[in-house]
């Protein structure tokens, strides 16, 4: 399988991102599965975010761990055929968490919602929490972050009380 050039398309599970070396990471996913494809150089656009919907094209390799990778060799190479669109959720707040003094971890709320629950991560001050049992409403990008999906929120305007009904 080493050296076999392809071409797939799918979701990113999270944010590309850059690595040492000028490199860019991306985490491809389809209903078979996740690929991790590297791109040597960075693309001169800013890079996607999770939920967009990709196609990469590449060699395909297989690691020492025995897991197949891409490297893309150019920024033509992966192209964002969709943007995300944001996702608005409803739920019941079930938990809150904030994270430590002078950490740089985000905050967190627990949202019971129609399939299970979902995790939603902010940046913002303790006024802008909400309590346990409140309904709210979010708007976010929907991603996932050590193999767990959650919701980024990016202004606080975009947690709301919702009322039930």
């Amino acid at each position: 399988m080493n050296f076999s050039k392809v071409c797939v398309q799918g979701v990113l599970k999270s944010d590309a991102r850059s690595l040492s070396g000028g490199t860019v990471f991306y985490m491809i996913a389809d209903e078979t599965g996740s690929l991790p494809v590297f791109l040597n150089c960075a693309p001169a656009e800013t890079l996607p975010k999770a939920g967009c919907r990709v196609a990469a094209t590449g060699h395909l390799s297989m690691g020492a761990d025995n897991q197949v990778r891409m490297r893309a060799d150019g920024s033509g190479q992966i192209v964002v055929l969709e943007n995300a669109p944001p996702s608005i959720i409803r739920g019941q707040v079930s938990e809150v968490w904030a994270p430590p003094p002078d950490s740089k971890a985000p905050y967190k709320i627990v949202l019971v919602v129609p399939d299970g629950s979902l995790e939603v991560v902010h940046w913002f001050p303790p006024e802008h929490q909400v309590a346990v049992g409140d309904r709210v409403e979010v708007k976010g990008m929907i991603g996932f972050y050590k193999g767990r999906k959650q919701l980024k929120v990016r202004k606080p305007e975009d947690i709301r009380l919702h009322p039930e009904g």
